[in-house]
């Protein structure tokens, strides 16, 4: 059995924002948020492409059903970053990265 798994997706929107103190008339510390870039979600990540295939074979030993099979995850080896949050000056950054191509290989066996 040969499968794959195209997949395309879309990119996520996301915010800069900064925070600030600013006070008012009567000298109360009020809290702004500042969106440097104009707008709510105007940010966006790139679009991603990802093609994952699986080659499994079974057969049969006896009274023993087997198989076997090789995974490869990512085969255009892309190293995708996408950004959950993120904000100027900010120690940490909200994401998920996708680190390039991944293969697994198994085996199958049932009494």
């Amino acid at each position: 059995m040969l499968a794959g798994i195209l997949t395309w997706a879309t990119g996520t929107p996301y915010s800069i924002f900064e925070t600030t103190a600013d006070l008012d008339s009567a000298a109360n510390a009020q809290a702004r948020t500042i969106l440097p870039t104009g707008g709510l979600n105007d940010q966006r990540n790139d679009a991603a492409w990802r093609l994952d295939g699986r080659l499994e074979k079974s057969f049969t030993m006896g009274r023993v059903s087997a198989g076997g099979f090789l995974l490869v995850e990512n085969m255009l080896n892309d190293d995708d970053l996408v950004i959950e949050s993120a904000a100027p000056g900010a120690v940490a950054l909200i994401g998920e990265r996708d680190f390039g191509r991944r293969f697994e290989i198994g085996a199958l066996f049932t009494f």
